[in-house]
């Protein structure tokens, strides 16, 4: 159904930095499965930050990051009041193991002041990392739902940026009702090297939202 839903950064300038380098083209094919039975997603806890690390780092293609670097990031994420505080991380879980994780961030206007690419003020899809073994199944389907339908409770709009190559990704959210908005060569902190970046908007109004 997709050949990988999670953008990687190509390489990074050092752990400090703080300008994201381009994401790569997906490049593997993956065969479809059914949504394991029992699936189900929720908001991440700070306990489950050791598991999001260690899906980050196997996923991982920069030498210059680790598991430690994802780790300490993930708990400061969590720990500055995460889901409340415009920042939204969904942990897919089966079997009481979690297998996957989408991330989405509101940008401020006094964040998008900081950063050398402008775009627009709003809510941003992330990115989904999905364990090796489980790819292919649907959880980054289920994951992008999940998180639209979470923004949805709170905004009008929803944002989201790409690498043009990454055809797959790009693919699987047009279906959720992203339309490419502006094209350049970077958006907010990340750079695109080797390939254009392109900035899709997809509408929430009048999206059917489930409210817990």
């Amino acid at each position: 159904m997709f050949k990988k839903l999670i953008p990687q950064t190509l390489q990074t300038l050092s752990k400090t930095s703080k300008e994201y380098n381009s994401y790569c083209p997906f490049v593997t094919d993956h065969k479809s499965r059914p949504v394991p039975e029992g699936i189900k997603t929720r908001y991440a806890r700070y306990n489950d930050a050791q598991a999001i690390a260690r899906i980050i780092s196997e996923n991982n293609i920069d030498p210059n990051l680790d598991y430690s670097f994802f780790l300490e990031r993930t708990k400061k994420e969590l720990a500055r009041g995460g889901n409340l505080k415009g920042f939204h991380l969904i942990v897919a879980i089966v079997d009481e193991e979690i297998v996957g994780y989408g991330r989405s961030i509101l940008y401020t206007q006094e964040m998008v002041n900081r950063y050398k690419y402008k775009a627009p003020i709003g809510w941003y899809l992330m990115g989904v990392t999905v364990l090796p073994e489980y790819r292919g199944s649907g959880i980054g389907d289920l994951l992008t739902r999940e998180r639209l339908r979470h923004i949805g409770q709170i905004s009008t709009k929803a944002f989201y940026v790409v690498n043009a190559n990454n055809k797959t990704s790009i693919k699987m959210h047009e279906k959720y009702g992203f339309m490419l908005r502006e094209e350049g060569p970077g958006f907010l902190k990340i750079k695109f090297n080797g390939g254009l970046g392109m900035l899709y908007e997809c509408s929430l109004i009048n999206r059917e939202v489930n409210k817990d």
